[in-house]
C-alpha cells in the first residue's frame, strides 16, 4: 500500500515537468488518500506539489490550503 500511495507520488511529479496541473492534483490526493500519516516525507511532498499546481492555475487559496 505504501508503494502504490509513493508511485502516485511520483506520478505527480512528473505531470509537473509536463505542466499537467490537473494531474499533479489528481496524483497527489491518490497519494494522500492512500499514504499513511506516518509516511510524512512523501506525505509533504504531495501537499507540495499540489500547492504548486493550485497556485499556477491562479486558485490562490486552494494552494495556501495545500501547502
Amino acid at each position: 500500500k505504501i508503494l502504490v500511495g509513493r508511485v502516485a507520488i511520483i506520478r505527480s511529479f512528473l505531470a509537473s515537468y509536463n505542466g499537467d496541473a490537473p494531474g499533479i492534483i489528481s496524483y497527489a490526493r491518490q497519494a494522500l488518500e492512500i499514504l499513511p500519516h506516518q509516511e510524512l516525507e512523501w506525505r509533504s511532498g504531495a501537499y507540495l506539489a499540489m500547492g504548486g499546481a493550485y497556485a499556477s492555475m491562479g486558485q490562490m487559496e486552494s494552494a495556501r490550503e495545500a501547502r
